[in-house]
């Protein structure tokens, strides 16, 4: 055996040159709870380094570490968020475009049971409108669209919504299409696309410091906060919401009263109205384009801009975390359609399951065969079930492994490639084994013989049949 004295080591250490050796060596030393618990590159270098030597040892370590699914679903992603801005062009007047969302859902909730916020903001001049509901469902969406939006303040011309379940309902596209209202899906699970990240983050705030120890009356402040938002300045417009709103500066309950009525023409008033309201709306769209301006270059500096293609594997953000131990990413993802600049369609690799995703990063390509290759173990694995079939009298037991028409192609290569190694496979299905899956695989070993036997077909046998 060949020795090498390395610095980080007292005595010399082997030099490793069979390669599936390198390979066990750094899942060892990274991935079993008793020597690695998935450290980062530094100390698993360091820490192989101090045992073992061969010459590509520090880019083997990289490599493997850059493809550790648990590492990319569980990990801090220091990196920015790919994909650039694109903001959303201010309309030319007030309520021409909305855009609505859910907030939520907020601990504790209230005495009546109220868990989120549902926010109506006029996009050009910034007002909000808010309410504190129980459920963020489409039903309750829509109530509110009728109710305290459309009969309060009237119809919109658009409406802008993310891609939630509750805003892509059949309800809510019945009630859009019956009022006459456009409906625009902004990049899901992106707040700066309508700009509720500031608005949520000051609203949370001051209704902290209104409510009580228990922040259990949130619901009872949550008016007074959306008032006091709609008639202070805006920082993005340059404008008082409520001046926008409604033509007029708002008269505060401690702001002074002179008592005394003015009774202008109707004609000299309505030109007035007209002429204020012109000439800041257009200040307002001004300032806004040129605060979208300097908020691009900020945000889009240092950022890539990747162009994602079909096919490609991707891990998506988790947004739902609620705990420390919670998955960051799930996955892997393939890229099945492309919806967007910044929004696509992605395929689970192991489920049948579609979403819509921009918050995910690609996989590394040239490792893109070894997330496939764990993915697919990963899940057999997950869904191994023991049975013993009383016909055969087997020496072990069979593992079998269900599958159906939605069962992923990596899945089923994997299985087929074990299965053409096999010698011997027979089954009798006369027997008390019933199964409402569409087929199975079964895996095991008889007389030291390794058996893999698939079969796909529409439903399993009947008991009294048999199948050699």
């Amino acid at each position: 055996m060949l020795m090498r004295q390395q610095t980080y080591s007292l005595s010399p250490v082997p030099y490793i040159s069979d390669h599936k050796l390198r390979v066990n060596i750094i899942r060892i030393y990274h991935d079993t709870p008793a020597n690695g618990t998935h450290f980062g590159r530094f100390k698993t270098t360091r820490k192989i380094q101090e045992r073992f030597y061969w010459p590509s040892i520090t880019r083997d370590i990289r490599l493997h570490i850059r493809s550790c699914i648990p590492c990319l679903q569980n990990n801090h992603q220091r990196k920015k968020s790919p994909g650039l801005l694109k903001p959303i062009t201010p309309p030319e007047g007030v309520w021409q475009l909305v855009a609505m969302d859910f907030h939520g859902p907020i601990v504790p909730s209230s005495r009546e049971g109220h868990k989120y916020i549902i926010s109506i903001t006029d996009i050009l001049s910034k007002y909000v409108i808010t309410k504190a509901v129980r459920d963020c469902t489409a039903l309750t969406a829509s109530k509110v669209v009728i109710h305290d939006v459309i009969l309060k303040y009237g119809t919109p011309c658009a409406i802008l919504t993310d891609r939630g379940t509750h805003f892509t309902a059949a309800i809510m596209a019945e009630i859009f299409k019956q009022l006459g209202v456009k409906h625009i899906f902004a990049t899901s699970y992106h707040p700066s696309t309508n700009g509720q990240i500031e608005r949520y983050n000051a609203m949370d705030a001051k209704i902290a410091a209104l409510s009580n120890d228990r922040r259990s009356d949130w619901n009872e402040k949550l008016p007074f906060v959306t008032f006091n938002y709609n008639t202070t300045i805006h920082a993005t417009s340059n404008n008082i919401p409520f001046n926008m709103m409604y033509g007029r500066s708002p008269l505060l309950p401690f702001d002074y009263h002179n008592g005394m009525v003015s009774l202008p023409s109707e004609t000299t008033y309505v030109h007035e109205l007209n002429k204020y309201l012109s000439m800041i709306t257009n200040n307002a769209r001004d300032h806004i384009l040129n605060q979208q301006t300097k908020y691009k270059i900020r945000y889009n500096s240092n950022r890539s801009n990747p162009d994602y293609k079909i096919e490609d594997i991707a891990l998506i953000k988790n947004i739902h975390t609620r705990h420390k131990f919670d998955i960051r990413y799930e996955g892997p993802y393939r890229i099945i359609r492309k919806l967007a600049s910044k929004t696509y369609i992605v395929q689970h690799m192991a489920q049948n399951v579609n979403k819509h995703s921009s918050n995910f990063h690609t996989l590394d390509s040239a490792n893109k065969e070894k997330y496939i290759h764990q993915c697919v173990i990963s899940t057999i694995q997950n869904n191994m079930k023991v049975n013993v079939y009383p016909m055969l009298q087997p020496l072990t037991s069979f593992s079998i492994y269900f599958i159906n028409h939605t069962t992923s192609e990596p899945t089923i290569d994997y299985l087929i490639e074990n299965a053409t190694q096999s010698k011997v496979f027979s089954i009798n299905t006369n027997n008390n084994n019933v199964s409402k899956m569409r087929a199975l695989i079964q895996i095991g070993s008889v007389h030291n013989v390794s058996i893999l036997m698939l079969f796909e077909c529409c439903s399993l046998p009947k008991q009294d049949s048999h199948l050699f």
